[in-house]
């Protein structure tokens, strides 16, 4: 996983309609979780991204981008942002990964995809990391919020 208090790789990523975003476009204009999910179908991932719906008041307040980063592609990217209605920004990379880059990759016999949450703030620093094999260990709201109070400002 990619490593506390360095910065955001200035990475070219898809979003769901095709548009090219890099994640360093963000520095200087908001903070970024951006939330891996193991596969666009993995059902623990799609309520940890419903979990995140339920608090994004609580994102906005702290002036937070969510992006959630599908290992399968930009088909996959538009399939998943149209059928979960999600207030997020879908993305995957158009040249491999956007997990890899990330330093999440496959585990146990290269078939399970990890999954996890980087949190950055405006500036691109990563302030939080956590991540896991299995889905079930790679959100914790109650963590995320504290490292988003200790870290990011309220948004003015």
């Amino acid at each position: 996983m990619i490593a506390l208090d360095t910065t955001l790789p200035a990475l070219d990523v898809n979003d769901a309609s095709g548009n090219t975003l890099n994640l360093k476009d963000f520095a200087g204009q908001s903070s970024v979780l951006i939330y891996f999910m193991r596969t666009s179908t993995c059902q623990v991932c799609v309520n940890h991204v419903r979990d995140l719906g339920k608090h994004k008041a609580e994102l906005d307040a702290h002036g937070i981008t969510v992006l959630v980063a599908i290992p399968e592609g930009a088909e996959a990217v538009a399939k998943w942002q149209a059928k979960s209605g999600s207030p997020f920004i879908g993305i995957s990379a158009p040249s491999g990964s956007t997990h890899a880059e990330f330093g999440l990759n496959k585990k146990i016999f290269g078939s399970m995809q990890e999954t996890g949450v980087v949190l950055a703030d405006a500036s691109g620093r990563v302030r939080y990391t956590r991540s896991a094999v299995i889905a079930t260990g790679a959100y914790n709201w109650e963590e995320l919020y504290s490292a988003m109070k200790e870290h990011l400002p309220l948004a003015a």
